[in-house]
């Protein structure tokens, strides 16, 4: 699970560049695996109207409901479900990615499911985030944390290497009832940069909030 919740944060570090060093930055990527994120950058700079309308998701097998802005551009293509050389830890699949640019802010929703052991813990979820993540001499520090029966919601800050660049996160893990001795679980993440946390944390409340089980 830790590589593919790698991938998601690296996604965002890559989409986050080039607003900072401007498109030019691009060029330097593989054309073949990242050709679409200038186009899709090139659509979510142009200028739009906010609207405070949501747009309701449910995940494909119909477990996991929540609700998002309306205005988002959806981003699934850019990430590939399946990535080759990664051997997993967990069964895991990308469900819903999402983000928006607003005066320069950025931000951006990550949905994902899991399926792993029965004895897994929230712990240990996290714990193997931070472990891959050092490897990559990124680390991860939870600022907050709340536990609640099936529920586990944290705030981490990742520290990129680049002060400008740090990221922070409010994510929700959500444990779906055992079945032969597996469970599933759902990761809900919205990340934006550090710097502009302050100002776009109403809008994650919301978004974390909405996340629930369908009854």
């Amino acid at each position: 699970m830790s590589r593919p919740i790698l991938i998601i944060l690296i996604m965002a570090f890559l989409l986050i560049l080039p607003i900072i060093f401007g498109k030019d930055f691009l060029s330097l990527l593989p054309k073949e695996e990242f050709s679409q994120i200038q186009s899709q950058m090139e659509n979510l700079q142009k200028e739009t109207v906010k609207n405070d309308s949501y747009q309701d998701f449910v995940s494909n097998d119909k477990n996991l409901i929540l609700k998002y802005p309306s205005d988002w551009t959806i981003i699934n293509e850019v990430l590939d479900p399946t990535p080759k050389g990664i051997e997993w830890i967990y069964e895991f699949e990308y469900l819903l990615s999402v983000q928006n640019i607003e005066n320069g802010k950025f931000i951006q929703l990550m949905v994902s499911k899991m399926v792993m052991d029965n004895s897994t813990t929230f712990e240990q979820i996290v714990e193997e985030m931070k472990k891959t993540l050092v490897q990559q001499k990124w680390i991860m520090e939870l600022v907050k944390t709340e536990e609640n029966e099936n529920i586990m919601t944290f705030e981490a800050i990742y520290d990129t290497g680049e002060k400008t660049l740090s990221l922070h996160s409010k994510e929700k893990i959500i444990f779906l009832e055992s079945i032969d001795n597996k469970k599933t679980a759902y990761l809900i993440a919205v990340l934006a940069l550090e710097k502009d946390w302050s100002q776009l944390s109403q809008e994650v409340n919301i978004i974390l909030g909405s996340a629930q089980l369908k009854r």
